[in-house]
């Protein structure tokens, strides 16, 4: 399948929004006396809030740039600097909120209300998980703690608690590296290696070698004839596009060998990732600046968390989750555990800071487009 996407270039219309207005500051530090003032994080103990403090992200709009509510239901969001105009569904002005002010120490976005919030100077916010807000709250309350009774999912809150502590406590299982992508990797950065010897590698696996001479005699690389070669269709591809289509494979077949009830999910999980690095190809093809093999490779990993995290979630909380459930929570842990699988993986940073960052749209960027912004 993967091959098939890969070789047949996905042609899409692309509309690239000029959003690098946004956020082009680093992240704002906010006094530990305005945080321990914010509401309803000051029903925290002292060990529950400093994990909230960790895990709190900031960013910055500014003048005339606004948020929807409905984009940050699973946040409490806070104005710490600046001065916000308050929007009803129907864009009209129904109040004004300023940092520091007492109505500012509760979530821009309370009570359920359904609208926009705009900056009328460069405002800055803090972000918290409300989710993990409310894990640490029951385990309060399940230690006796008073605290202001809360509402959330029991059954969310169970999988969340379950994923959050075995990522917490290095619980989540890494899925290891096939042997032949680690040699590959390693005789592609070794100056004196050639294609002769690349090809001596990966011929230890013929499934790989198979779907490498079928990519090299695929329309996209074809050219003058077929090939029956394994050296002279790496030369063909290039090393970058083998290692590309070899990571995918291993990503596919990593997919299928997990706890039954986790295969489907992780099925549709791989279809996805695998069309999000098709046109990151194309993307970075049409862009000219960025290599393509490598947006590629962003692409297709970016997510891949989501496998140790669907598989955590089938293996351990029984009844084993609905699919749907262990997708939707998963999203509160799905970068920092890509990240770290791609660090345990011993990917580089650029690499890592995608699977972290990409889908924080409102991080500090420049106007040139890299890897991050493609992806």
């Amino acid at each position: 399948m993967f091959v098939a996407r890969f070789s047949q270039f996905i042609w899409a219309v692309l509309v690239i929004t000029d959003l690098w207005g946004l956020n082009v500051e680093a992240d704002i530090f906010v006094e530990d006396a305005v945080m321990r003032h914010l509401a309803p994080l000051n029903l925290l103990n002292e060990g529950s809030y400093k994990r909230v403090v960790e895990s709190a992200r900031s960013f910055s709009l500014p003048p005339g740039a606004s948020i929807k509510s409905k984009f940050e239901e699973q946040w409490f969001i806070y104005l710490v600097s600046g001065k916000l105009l308050l929007l009803n569904r129907l864009n009209e002005t129904y109040g004004v909120l300023e940092a520091r002010s007492a109505a500012a120490e509760s979530p821009v976005f309370g009570h359920g209300q359904d609208g926009n919030a705009q900056a009328k100077t460069h405002v800055e916010f803090l972000r918290v998980d409300k989710m993990l807000y409310e894990i640490l709250v029951a385990r309060q309350t399940q230690e006796a703690t008073e605290v202001a009774e809360i509402s959330f999912d029991e059954d969310d809150a169970e999988i969340f608690a379950s994923l959050y502590d075995a990522f917490e406590s290095n619980q989540l299982k890494v899925p290891s590296l096939p042997e032949v992508l680690v040699a590959v990797n390693k005789a592609i950065a070794d100056p004196d290696m050639g294609f002769v010897e690349i090809a001596a590698i990966i011929q230890k696996d013929p499934p790989y070698t198979a779907k490498l001479l079928q990519l090299a005699n695929s329309p996209a690389y074809q050219g003058a004839g077929q090939t029956s070669t394994l050296s002279f269709a790496i030369s063909r591809i290039g090393v970058e596009a083998v290692r590309s289509l070899i990571t995918a494979v291993a990503v596919s077949e990593m997919v299928e060998n997990v706890h039954p009830s986790a295969v489907e999910p992780l099925r549709l999980f791989y279809q996805e990732a695998a069309e999000i690095a098709a046109l990151c190809f194309v993307l970075a093809r049409r862009i000219g600046t960025i290599p393509e093999e490598r947006a590629l490779m962003a692409g297709l990993l970016h997510r891949l968390g989501m496998v140790p995290i669907v598989s955590h979630a089938s293996d351990v909380l029984q009844p084993t989750p609905e699919p749907a459930r262990i997708r939707a929570v998963a999203g509160r842990l799905i970068e920092p555990v890509s990240g770290w699988l791609l660090s345990e993986w011993g990917l580089d940073g650029e690499l890592c800071d995608v699977a972290e960052s990409a889908t924080d749209y409102y991080r500090p960027c420049d106007k040139h487009l890299g890897i991050m912004e493609v992806v």
